[in-house]
């Protein structure tokens, strides 16, 4: 007797509370490792992965913000916060913040190793609308929000610390902040989602340019 095997696809288990999904604003912040994929090609496994453990875990422990962590993907952590938009002076005190602790944790690895790492960080902060979903024990964020944060991580930028965030994160006019902080700069990024473009204006601060206007904090 010949048993044919059914061609029915398994079903995956859904979350209850995916069917109860709602769409609500949500800051989106990612830091990310710059310098990570030649990193990879020259340290084993087994070294460059508790490096990275290492690293990503002293970002994660300088949550100040309380953001919740949506994802981790190699050089990069997702994180979320629902509700109000947090201003660029509070996401910029929290990157100075990881960005203090990830170069302590690489000076340290340096010295334990013997050999200069050549690690950086830089941070992408955007504001939208989204929509979350449990899967298999993780939280996850849908949306052409989340999209166009992981767009942003391609960008003209010529350089490997920066804290860049939208102009959705601004409550006043671009211009009036940058008057009121010269030491960030304008661009923008044409990106493709759900098969359509859209034009992302943000601002950003560039961390490697030794100008002393440049270096200076956010104003009070």
């Amino acid at each position: 007797m010949v048993h044919h095997q059914s061609n029915k696809r398994k079903k995956t288990p859904v979350h209850p509370d995916s069917y109860g999904m709602v769409v609500e604003k949500a800051n989106l912040i990612i830091p990310d490792i710059s310098g990570f994929t030649r990193f990879v090609h020259r340290t084993d496994e087994i070294t460059g992965n508790r490096i990275i453990y290492r690293l990503l875990s002293a970002i994660m422990e300088s949550n100040v913000l309380d953001l919740t962590v949506a994802e981790i993907e190699g050089d990069a952590i997702l994180f979320f916060k629902k509700g109000r938009k947090l201003t660029p002076e509070e996401i910029k005190k929290q990157f100075d913040l990881m960005l203090e602790n990830f170069n302590l944790e690489v000076n340290r690895i340096g010295e334990e190793i013997g050999e200069k790492i050549n690690l950086s960080l830089k941070l992408i902060a955007h504001y939208g609308p989204t929509a979350d979903y449990k899967l298999g024990g993780f939280h996850k964020l849908y949306g052409k929000t989340v999209i166009a944060a992981h767009r942003l991580l391609k960008n003209s930028i010529k350089s490997d610390i920066y804290f860049l965030f939208t102009e959705d994160l601004l409550d006043e006019d671009p211009k009036l902040f940058l008057q009121k902080n010269p030491g960030f700069k304008r661009g923008r990024k044409n990106c493709k989602i759900h098969g359509g473009f859209r034009n992302i204006p943000f601002l950003y601060f560039d961390y490697e340019i030794k100008d002393s206007v440049a270096m200076r904090s956010l104003k009070d």
